[in-house]
């Protein structure tokens, strides 16, 4: 065979392994494996398509003070510790419908990003018209301010 051949022969060698690995490798799935769970974000608890479900800590929020069921009376603390986008948390108090009464941002002093760091707010509200609520603690999202990380929980209020 001509040497102009096997170059030829190599050159289409080289241009097809180039173009194999050039291509973007997506695994194939059987079809009787069930899908991938979904990366997609929860409801916001407390939600009017989810009920509330009584929690002290999420992921990223953890709740030390009030716990739930516990009985508030004005002012009080609501304490914890959080590792959130630049430390920045609000604290809600509701009642029980979901109405909101009182929003107190918070910053939680971690010492560096991506740890964890206390935080602690006392919150002072008349609760005339009101018996039962909800103490939520969240953080915004950086991407397009939604609710993240909420800890709802329910106390009496006296």
């Amino acid at each position: 065979m001509p040497r102009n051949y096997w170059i030829i022969i190599v050159i289409a060698v080289v241009v097809f392994v180039g173009w194999q690995l050039a291509k973007p490798q997506t695994p194939e799935i059987p079809s009787n494996t069930p899908p991938p769970p979904s990366t997609s974000t929860p409801p916001e608890q407390g939600s009017l398509s989810e009920p509330a479900t009584p929690s002290t800590g999420s992921e990223n929020i953890r709740v030390t003070s009030p716990k739930p069921g516990d009985t508030v009376t004005s002012p009080f603390i609501v304490s914890g510790e959080a590792r959130v986008f630049e430390n920045q948390l609000t604290v809600r108090i509701s009642n029980s419908a979901g109405t909101k009464l009182i929003d107190q941002p918070v910053t939680a002093r971690a010492k560096d990003a991506g740890e964890f760091g206390p935080f602690k707010v006392n919150m002072h509200y008349q609760f005339k018209n009101t018996k039962d609520g909800f103490v939520e603690v969240f953080n915004h999202s950086a991407k397009d301010g939604s609710i993240e990380n909420m800890v709802k929980i329910p106390v009496k209020f006296e």
